[in-house]
């Protein structure tokens, strides 16, 4: 499992702001806001989680100016026998152990792509058992999450490269399932727009979530250079609230 700095990655926060990165558009939505009955079962003894809100172009946390620091747990979310093999497993004991060496309030980046951590390759179904484990260990710890929803480049994804006819309408199609066999990984059973909408749906109330990360290191190929990208690209996050 790779732990890096977050550094290298821009976040904005505010309900619809964007992110350009690349020459593409990308959503990037706070949810600090969100609280009520979390979707995840509750665990035994659960951290107070600190609130992560905005104000203007400032994030706050508990109210007070915040700079947010945390790594970057790449495969945090792999788990033998229920995700993929493009990643290399993770015990229980090693999730907790990531989750337990930074204090609460602090974040944790890491891949929550369909195919290779939500799509159970012995079933083929949809399975989150691994992200769960991820949210149930930073709920206990009052640790944030940021999770990435797909991989531009299509590694532990869904073995696409995210093209420009991807990026202006090509998310709301279901994957080639030649594409992903040809990457390793199980063949998504949802469109990418769709996955979001289901990811939000069970993820969205827990209190260790910081912000989605739609894409990872987004950047459409065919685009021709100073193109400024349609505005419909932001539609495959449509349902991030």
């Amino acid at each position: 499992m790779e732990a890096t700095g977050t550094s290298g990655h821009l976040y904005l926060p505010a309900g619809t702001r964007t992110v350009v990165r690349c020459g593409v558009t990308a959503v990037v939505v706070l949810t600090g806001l969100f609280f009520g009955s979390a979707v995840l079962k509750p665990t035994a003894a659960s951290a107070t989680a600190p609130v992560l809100s905005a104000q203007g172009s400032e994030l706050l946390l508990d109210g007070q100016p915040a700079n947010l620091v945390g790594v970057n747990a790449r495969s945090l979310a792999a788990d033998a026998g229920v995700t993929s093999a493009c990643a290399s497993p993770n015990t229980d004991a090693q999730v907790t152990g990531v989750i337990d060496s930074i204090p609460p309030g602090a974040v944790v980046r890491f891949e929550a792509f369909q195919g290779g951590y939500a799509t159970n390759p012995n079933t083929g179904s949809l399975d989150f058992s691994g992200i769960d484990r991820v949210f149930a260990a930073a709920e206990a710890r009052g640790v944030l999450l940021i999770p990435v929803l797909a991989n531009q480049w299509g590694q532990c994804d869904d073995g696409q490269q995210k093209s420009i006819d991807w990026f202006t309408g090509g998310f709301a199609t279901l994957a080639s399932h030649v594409l992903a066999n040809a990457a390793g990984v199980p063949t998504p059973t949802l469109s990418y727009q769709s996955y979001v909408q289901a990811f939000v749906a069970r993820y969205r109330n827990s209190p260790a979530l910081a912000m989605y990360e739609p894409i990872g290191e987004p950047g459409a190929s065919g685009y021709a250079p100073g193109h400024q990208p349609p505005s419909t690209t932001g539609r495959g996050t449509t349902g991030i609230r």
